[in-house]
């Protein structure tokens, strides 16, 4: 079921039941929020969905997957009203065909996925749905938001909404400056302006605190040792693990080793193998449609699967790396990125987009992929509704 996949090396899944099943849930959305929650023992949703009433612009659907054999499943099947079912002797499996696709909880559309008692999903699967999931989802749906299951908040329509426009720089009121109280520092007025030029992203993430937000603690000055206690903290994963250890050590000798490279043999130190896009991945959005955003998904899983562990961040900074080199191979080693300074109180979203096509590549709109900071995310949430409202109050006139 991967789109990453060529089908002569193709194997069957777990997924493969549900993939008509999900994709004809999405057939009128453009939107899909959707979390993953995979295992026998999953005995509750922790994160709740709201549900869209009124399509203002773009229909949102949210779905969630679960396993078949999980306790949430069978309790909630069990509970369900039996005068719902087209005849009162259905056995317990005909009841899970009748109700998958059918069963709202907490907002969310549930899709059970069948594991033919075969016990956990392994995660080379498990990963397929959070880092490549367009082929669960209908070719009419545009972007997809990923969520994950220990998320701890509840998302409202206009989180979601919010959220997937931060794939694009809009223009609007970008000559000036905007001025906001500082969220993380009491009685400090700041200042903000993104940038000029129009620019999409194909994958959106959330950054870390002080990373990704022209702070005075610049990216690639960050040890790994503290990214990767950053990364641990977001998703709960086992650093602990022999997959991880050699994961690890792979990333830390990566470094010498492109280094040596003709390419690492230039001084400049945009011409270098340097871990700096760190990244969360509680939350993604992906742009579905995007063709670049499909190689991108698949360098991501395909690179993932290498390793055996849940720290696909790490994975995710690896990839961005590599390819920063490989986009300037024959090329400017200029940094794409200004160097852009927070001092005086003055903040830009510059150092927040990575192009990843080579710089030798001609292209209408050229792809990147969007880090976004924490400062930067109450900033444009604040110009985002003023936007709103000024819409509202013209098509009220």
């Amino acid at each position: 079921m991967s789109e990453c996949s060529d089908s002569s090396h193709c194997k069957v899944t777990a997924f493969d039941k549900i993939s008509k099943l999900s994709k004809n849930k999405t057939k009128s959305c453009d939107i899909v929020l959707y979390t993953v929650s995979l295992g026998q023992n999953v005995e509750e949703l922790k994160v709740e969905a709201q549900v869209a009433m009124n399509a203002i612009s773009m229909k949102i659907c949210n779905l969630a997957f679960l396993t078949r054999s999980s306790k949430l499943v069978r309790r909630l099947v069990n509970q369900t009203d039996s005068g719902m079912l087209p005849k009162k002797d259905f056995n317990l499996d005909q009841k899970l065909d009748f109700f998958n696709g059918n069963l709202l909880h907490k907002g969310w559309t549930l899709i059970f996925v069948d594991n033919d008692n075969k016990g956990d999903i392994p995660l080379e699967e498990r990963s397929l749905l959070k880092l490549s999931p367009s082929r669960f989802f209908h070719p009419s749906v545009r972007l997809a938001m990923y969520l994950d299951k220990s998320f701890h908040i509840n998302p409202t329509v206009d989180d979601v909404r919010f959220t997937t426009t931060m794939l694009d720089r809009h223009r609007e009121g970008h000559d000036s400056q905007s001025r906001f109280k500082d969220p993380y520092h009491e009685g400090r007025e700041v200042f903000y302006t993104s940038g000029a030029e129009q620019r999409h992203a194909v994958l959106l993430l959330p950054g870390f605190k002080g990373m990704t937000e022209n702070s005075e603690v610049a990216s690639h000055q960050i040890r790994l040792r503290e990214a990767i206690q950053l990364m641990t903290d977001d998703l709960q994963a086992d650093v602990k693990s022999k997959a991880f250890l050699i994961q690890r050590k792979y990333i830390e000798s990566a470094n010498s080793y492109f280094n040596r490279l003709e390419l690492g043999a230039r001084h400049d130190e945009f011409c270098k193998y340097s871990i700096r896009h760190w990244a969360r991945s509680s939350w993604l959005v992906h742009d579905i449609q995007a063709e670049m955003g499909q190689k991108l998904r698949c360098e991501w899983y395909q690179e993932h699967m290498h390793w055996g562990n849940d720290l696909d961040q790490l994975t995710f900074a690896h990839i961005m790396a590599r390819l920063d080199i490989e986009r300037r191979v024959g090329g400017s080693c200029e940094p794409l990125e200004p160097r852009v300074s927070s001092l005086d109180g003055k903040y830009t979203d510059e150092k927040e987009w990575f192009l990843i096509a080579k710089s030798d590549t001609v292209v209408k709109s050229p792809p990147y992929v969007r880090i976004l900071g924490t400062r930067t995310a109450v900033f444009e949430r604040i110009l985002w509704k003023r936007r709103i409202k000024s819409q509202t109050v013209k098509n009220e006139l």
